[in-house]
């Protein structure tokens, strides 16, 4: 990290014509190891958590459809933000996000139930809310008078707030839904190039470090199937049943 901070200032001084050559151009930087995501909700925390909005309100169907539509697409808070009304497709199934990381377009699958919630918001929320302002086209509203555009740190604080109240200590943020989507996509089967495709990542390397996280939670969840914790009996594991006749090679 100190050898990057050292190239961006050199770099700054040859812009700023402080000095005439760099130093450090042609300079190979050290290659950093991939960390795999620190935090990764359980299947059952991730449910707490989209429960978690009270849905016979207005604004529990907007959080509700936030939620639902970050653990669906694992696209980052400021691509959330960033939606419009055009951005979403839920007769489809799609979510278009504009302005990615690396200023890169790309469109991703929406679920059934974030689908669902969106275009409840939509229809019974958004469209009373904005009323008083018409001409805004971001996707998400603040609950409060005069209803203008939820910025990325309102996201951000709702997304933790739910966590708070579905009983879930760790510091949970939008990001921690984006690994768990991935992480869960994966530990089910998903093709790393599909998620890579779905979040955007430019490696699949960047990927392949969900591969590593999902596979304790594959080998947990075998655990519980009954063949795996089945106790067997000292004299069974000596001498193996046998249904039909010895065995034959």
């Amino acid at each position: 990290m100190r050898l990057i901070a050292l190239r961006r200032f050199f770099e700054h001084l040859e812009k700023t014509d402080a000095i005439l050559v760099n130093p450090t151009v042609g300079l190979k930087l050290p290659t950093l190891p991939s960390r795999l995501p620190k935090t990764v909700l359980t299947p059952g925390e991730a449910r707490a958590l989209l429960d978690a909005p009270d849905t016979q309100t207005k604004k529990g169907i907007r959080d509700k459809a936030i939620l639902e539509t970050f653990y669906s697409t694992g696209i980052r808070a400021g691509e959330m933000a960033r939606l419009t009304v055009f951005d979403v497709d839920y007769k489809n199934g799609f979510v278009r996000v504009t302005k990615g990381k690396g200023a890169k377009d790309r469109v991703v699958p929406l679920g059934k139930k974030a689908c669902d919630y969106v275009r409840e918001y939509l229809q019974k929320v958004r469209s009373e809310w904005s009323k008083e302002t018409r001409d805004e086209r971001l996707l998400w509203l603040c609950a409060i008078v005069p209803h203008r555009a939820m910025k990325q740190e309102a996201i951000q604080v709702t997304v933790h707030a739910y966590a708070r109240a579905a009983g879930i200590t760790r510091n949970v943020r939008p990001h921690v839904l984006r690994h768990t989507c991935a992480t869960h996509l994966v530990a089910n089967g998903a093709n790393l190039a599909y998620v890579q495709r779905l979040l955007g990542h430019r490696s699949l390397e960047t990927t392949q470090r969900y591969a590593r996280v999902a596979v304790p939670e594959v080998k947990a969840t075998f655990a519980k199937h009954p063949r795996a914790r089945a106790v067997v009996p000292p004299e069974a594991a000596q001498k193996p049943a046998r249904l039909k006749g010895p065995y034959t090679r």
